[in-house]
């Protein structure tokens, strides 16, 4: 387990370090975080994942509900760029996103 968060950190610090800053930006404001522990890092070697994402204290974000689905064989995803094969069954997740106002 230790050496799975050595490796997150120093790759942390290995992306912030690389990272320009601007002369008036100040270091991790305005930037995400993201966690990861799999394998012997977990007491059932299931895998946890968590990510925030740092807002403004005015930005509006959604709270939605996906349910569990089953998709027929062939069916695709798209996504932003590509499409790739669906799985045969989803989990039900909860996630959130940005709010875009429409004028």
């Amino acid at each position: 387990m230790k050496k799975i968060w050595v490796f997150i950190l120093i790759s942390s610090l290995v992306v912030f370090l690389k990272a320009p800053l601007a002369s008036d930006e100040r270091p991790f404001e305005g930037g995400c975080s993201t966690i990861l522990a799999a394998g012997n890092a977990t007491r059932d070697g299931s895998i946890i994942l968590a990510k925030n994402r740092d807002l403004s204290e005015y930005e509006l974000q959604w709270l939605y509900r996906a349910p569990r689905e089953h998709h027929l064989s062939g069916a695709m995803v798209k996504l932003q760029y590509i499409e790739i094969p669906q799985a045969s069954v989803t989990w039900a997740w909860v996630g959130s996103k940005s709010y875009t106002k429409k004028w």
